[in-house]
């Protein structure tokens, strides 16, 4: 933590703390434990996921709201692809990403975003989890992978 003073007109010198982290880019994209736990208690969340492509700088943002979403993606730097829709647990405790929208291999990039983390293993409730693209004419895809999350360690 660094501070740094800053002196006025009125001679007063008032003292403003700027915090500057160590801390890896990834580490500020963490998603809070309680947040997956709702995922496991059957809450419907909304999701923001984006990179730069081929699982470059992931980002994924978990909310209950949309607009808290909303303003929460916007305090990022915009990527090359991004998808946005809901998330929640099906009946078979799997865990479905789903949007109007697609983006190419959105699995392997969440997976990546996985395993950009300091402890993948905190993220095991959405091990195994699946994408579809559902748009007013119906489901349009399906993205299934569990080769890849085995991969995980």
């Amino acid at each position: 933590k660094l501070f740094r003073l800053k002196q006025s007109k009125k001679k007063e010198i008032p003292l403003s703390l700027r915090t500057e982290s160590t801390d890896s880019v990834v580490e500020t994209h963490a998603i809070d434990p309680a947040r997956l736990l709702e995922l496991q208690n059957n809450t419907k969340l909304y999701f923001y996921f984006s990179d730069n492509g081929n699982g470059k700088d992931p980002l994924l943002l978990l909310s209950p709201n949309r607009d808290e979403l909303k303003s929460l993606a916007k305090a990022h730097p915009k990527s090359e692809r991004s998808l946005r829709g809901s998330v929640e647990q099906n009946s078979k405790g799997v865990v479905v990403f789903q949007s109007s929208k697609s983006i190419e291999k959105f699995l392997p990039a969440l997976v990546a975003w996985v395993m950009a983390q300091s402890n993948p293993q905190q993220y095991k409730s959405i091990f195994g989890a699946r994408f579809m693209q559902i748009t007013s004419d119906g489901v349009v895809s399906k993205e299934k992978n569990d080769k890849l999350w085995s991969s995980i360690k």
